[in-house]
């Protein structure tokens, strides 16, 4: 009851004073003190530049204790995983991330990274509150290591299946309610919050940012007149609520969210993950994801030291010692002795199994200590341990590298930050497609580009894919490795680069080229012009599929040709769908009287021809380049429809490998030994991801050309899609599937070819 007293209370003194900023401000503590502070000692928290990325924080205002020590508590500084996932949250939904307070702390504000509202969901309404966690560190981390079904709170007559989301929501009549895997609540009592609601934020594109440029969107605590005090390793959660729409619709708020960090958090599904309009699972779940959220927090007790910024050590050629350097603090706003004691490197040579300890040397805050040197082909994984004089420690996170070694002839060179390297050498070397390039991977943004040119010197074949935008102008690096080819062993050099330009001094104006520089000599190019050319025109022009044309019978690109042909489709060049990339391209001018040949055309939308491809070869080399990105390409028999609904839909990289018909028009054999360019067998792979929500990827083998029809059924064996049904080539083909205009619940998509050969199998669509 006190609690409620003083939310009213404070609600009904501050309406008007807090939201007109006044001079002078009452402010009241949870103690019962009314106290008042000038607008002049309130702390701004801004945005701080890390790792290279500016967060664009909007400012806020909070009181802050001058004994304590200002801190940021951010989910994305935790290494692992790509923030690539734009996780929604429909009406009267909730998402919450948990924090372990690393010391005794004060909450001075709270953020989060919103990722929608996207077209039709502009403007978007959410409230934030923070709630205290009911469970350890340990069974949080066990409980959301996998999407486990919890269960809610009762909240009969509220109209929303009878459940609520939190102790202290209003609509709550009952108590806990285990849906099987969580015997008690994870959640506890509200510890900001305004009579069981949160915060409001009004959220429209303009407060969206990008994956890697996330804009936080922030609430001071001294809205409500106080910062909630957490103890040293209790846990508590930031709490977002979609309140603006009604269960079950599709009003969508969304965060940014990673699954690669090892830290889940929990959704509340307001109208359940698998069934729609009753009583089946709709409460809260957990699940692996993390939540782009943060707080900015005031330390008022000890903590352990604090490790600002450690080496991060690249996969390297070197054998030699590689030192590990790291900035470190240690402070007490308690009032007791503080002072770092002691920092260990430990790093292990057999995946973690087995650890060496070295004393790192140094005073604080500078300390540093060796990785004797490895020889190629040795994985190290390192991490820290610091000891204050209290005998409270801090342990890093966990880095890897390794010293590179040759296994493959073939050199993949990802100048881009668009995947992780798993990810892009998957797409883009062709083992989506079926046809695998064996390959060795260099990336130039996570490996540098200091020892690109002793790497380059291994290989006769290399890759370069530069993904919506190249990292580093590496053009003067390749021309000095081509150089070096002859006639018994020719360089070959494919490069996939859409925006090269942005790195010339002129971009966006023409660029005319020479004899004597690498775009002349080697690519067979005399100007790029008309530079992003696409993006002359509307967004919704430039951001549609874009027809590009092979060209018949070329050795590059004519299997492309050949495929519109016998499937009856057409070529698109659609970033904004397949990869969420931008439309870029440029005109290539071809040497004139030279080798180099279109291979790629494209028409502007006045019907002007742009060339969009080249291949070039003299005696010594081989070479391509396109401007545009081929992961973002797909087939297409019916632009009306939806990608999903056009029975020739196909995604590029999940039917050839563009890296795999370049390096065999260039007299190298470039398909994995042991895999072949056809599957032997007839196969239907299982959906992924699955469970899903709203779209999905069915994979298909064929070990021949035939008529092949692909269709989804009901739980009760209705047909309510056809994806396919169309010849197709022997080899893997892919399919998406999305399901926005359907129910939640169970599906089954069969396939089937033309001499009756027959597969079946089961999916799940959860919302």
């Amino acid at each position: 009851m006190t609690r409620k007293f003083l939310t009213v209370f404070v609600a009904l003194l501050f309406l008007v004073p807090l939201l007109s900023f006044a001079q002078t401000r009452a402010l009241l503590f949870p103690d019962g003190d009314l106290k008042k502070i000038d607008r002049d000692e309130a702390v701004k928290l801004r945005g701080v530049a890390k790792d290279n990325t500016t967060y664009k924080n909007k400012i806020v205002q909070s009181y802050l204790n001058a004994a304590a020590t200002a801190d940021t508590l951010l989910i994305r500084d935790l290494p692992g995983g790509a923030w690539n996932s734009n996780f929604g949250y429909n009406g009267q939904s909730w998402m919450i991330q948990w924090f372990v307070a690393p010391a005794d702390l004060d909450i001075v504000a709270a953020g989060f990274a919103p990722s929608e509202p996207a077209a039709g969901f502009d403007p978007n309404t959410v409230q934030l509150k923070i709630v205290k966690m009911a469970w350890t560190e340990a069974e949080l981390f066990d409980i959301t290591s996998d999407a486990q079904y919890l269960g809610y709170y009762e909240a009969t007559g509220n109209g929303k299946h009878d459940k609520t989301a939190l102790l202290g929501n209003l609509d709550r009549t009952g108590d806990w309610v285990d849906a099987g895997n969580a015997a008690t609540s994870p959640f506890g009592e509200d510890i900001w919050a305004d009579f069981g609601a949160g915060a409001t934020f009004t959220i429209t594109n303009d407060d969206v940012g990008g994956w890697t440029t996330p804009n936080y969107l922030w609430v001071d605590m001294l809205l409500l007149g106080y910062q909630p005090s957490v103890l040293q390793g209790e846990v508590f959660g930031i709490a977002l609520h979609n309140s603006g729409g009604t269960v079950g619709d599709n009003i969508r708020a969304g965060v940014y969210a990673n699954t690669g960090l090892g830290v889940g958090a929990f959704k509340f599904y307001s109208d359940g993950r698998s069934v729609t309009g009753g009583d089946g699972d709709e409460g809260w779940w957990a699940r692996k994801f993390s939540w782009d959220m943060t707080v900015a927090v005031s330390l008022t007790g000890d903590r352990g030291p604090k490790i600002e910024s450690m080496t991060t050590l690249y996969t390297t050629l070197s054998t030699d010692v590689r030192t590990v350097e790291a900035e470190i603090s240690d402070d007490n706003p308690s009032g007791g002795d503080f002072g770092v004691a002691s920092v260990i490197l430990k790093y292990s040579l057999d995946g973690g199994t087995n650890w060496t300890d070295v004393a790192m040397s140094g005073t604080e805050p500078n300390f540093s200590g060796d990785i004797p040197g490895q020889t190629a082909g040795t994985e190290i994984v390192y991490y820290i341990i610091a000891e204050d004089v209290l005998g409270l420690s801090t342990t890093s996170s966990e880095i890897s590298y390794s010293v590179f070694a040759k296994s493959e002839d073939v050199l993949f060179l990802y100048n881009s930050t668009n995947y992780p390297q798993g990810t892009a050498s998957h797409y883009y070397m062709g083992a989506r497609a079926g046809h695998p390039v064996g390959h060795n991977y260099w990336s130039s943004a996570s490996f540098g580009t200091v020892e690109i040119p002793a790497v380059l010197a291994l290989y006769d074949n290399v890759i370069q894919v530069d993904g919506t935008h190249p990292e580093f102008d590496l053009s003067e690096t390749i021309k000095t490795w081509l150089q070096t080819g002859t006639s018994e062993a020719p360089k070959r050099y494919f490069w996939s680069s859409q925006d090269q330009g942005d790195h010339w001094e002129n971009w966006p104006e023409d660029e005319f080229f020479t004899a004597g520089t690498f775009y002349y000599d080697y690519m067979g190019v005399s100007a790029v012009t008309d530079q992003d050319w696409t993006n002359a025109y509307s967004n919704s022009l430039r951001d549609a599929p874009w027809l590009i044309s092979p060209v018949a019978d070329d050795p590059v690109s004519g299997f492309i040709y050949t495929y519109n042909a016998d499937s009856s489709v057409s070529h698109y060049y659609d970033p904004y769908y397949e990869t969420g990339m931008t439309n870029y391209m440029d005109n290539l001018v071809p040497v004139e009287g030279g080798n180099a040949t279109a291979t790629f055309t494209a028409l502007d939308s006045a019907g002007v021809q742009k060339i969009i491809g080249v291949r070039n070869h003299a005696a010594e080399f081989y070479t391509a380049w396109i401007v545009f990105d081929y992961m973002s390409t797909n087939w297409r028999a019916n632009l009306d429809s939806t990608h999903s609904a056009d029975p020739g839909y196909a995604w590029g990289v999940a039917v050839f490998s563009q890296a795999a018909e370049f390096l065999e028009w260039a007299g190298f054999s470039a398909i994995e030994t042991d895999l072949e360019t056809s599957p032997r067998a007839f196969r239907l792979a299982q959906n992924y991801p699955n469970p899903f929500n709203p779209t999905t990827t069915i994979e298909y083998s064929i070990p021949n050309k035939t008529r092949v029809t692909l269709k989804v059924f009901d739980i009760r064996g209705r047909e309510v899609v056809t994806l396919v049904d169309n010849n197709k080539l022997a080899g893997t083909h892919e399919v998406n599937f999305d399901a926005s205009n359907f129910a939640s619940g169970i599906y089954f998509y069969q396939l089937t070819t033309n001499d009756n050969q027959t597969l079946v199998k089961k999916m799940m669509f959860i919302k």
